[in-house]
């Protein structure tokens, strides 16, 4: 599980909480929208591949009734 969390210095980083190593930082970043911004592509581009978290994205083959 990957979860976007705020450093003392200002910075955002991407931190993996559920991988092999405890706390592993995957991205720093200048604010809050560019590391959720680079996790949500991590997840789509993860998700494509086959591997994701099962991200929605609208058009995927979903019918709207």
């Amino acid at each position: 599980m990957m979860q976007v969390q705020k450093q003392a210095d200002g910075r955002y980083v991407v931190r993996d909480i559920g991988g092999q190593a405890l706390d592993d930082v995957l991205g720093v970043f200048a604010s809050r929208r560019e590391a959720e911004e680079w996790l949500l592509d991590r997840a789509l581009r993860a998700d494509e591949d086959g591997d994701g978290l099962g991200v929605m994205k609208p058009g995927s083959g979903q019918a709207v009734r």
